[in-house]
């Protein structure tokens, strides 16, 4: 078995925009449509929500992961995205998820002044959120 060629993984988060009565069922579209899409291009990730939060990790080749953040910027249901971290890897956290739902967690707050003063590429703070991500779904990984 080779090792999988350099992929990017992106962590961003952005401010919901969905009314609290629609957010079950919106999320459930950003889910369908993630599993339509994403084995398509080759990505992978994890989607965590909010009443008005949406954080959000995306692996797989740069240049679809790239195109599909671009994409997702413009998306209507959320607004003000901020990437805390975009680096290359090796090995994928979420190779099993075309896009998992890591459930919705309203201790999550979307601070813009605090994104704000964030450096650039925040690591430290993506490998503690990835790892919170993939303790919650251990429970859930596919037999």
């Amino acid at each position: 078995m080779t090792a999988e060629a350099p992929l990017l993984q992106l962590l961003y988060i952005s401010r919901n925009l969905i009314p609290e009565e629609r957010l079950d069922a919106e999320v459930d579209q950003i889910l369908a449509a993630a599993h339509r899409f994403n084995p398509t291009k080759g990505i992978t990730g994890s989607l965590l929500v909010s009443r008005d939060t949406f954080a959000q990790v995306l692996e797989g080749p740069r240049d679809a992961v790239e195109a599909l953040y671009r994409h997702l910027e413009h998306d209507p249901r959320h607004a003000d995205c901020a990437t805390l971290s975009a680096r290359s890897v090796t090995e994928r956290k979420f190779g099993k998820w075309s896009m998992t739902y890591a459930g919705r967690k309203d201790s999550l707050h979307y601070d813009a002044a605090q994104f704000a003063t964030m450096p650039e590429d925040c690591a430290d703070l993506a490998e503690v959120f990835l790892g919170r991500l993939i303790d919650d779904l251990a429970v859930n990984e596919p037999g």
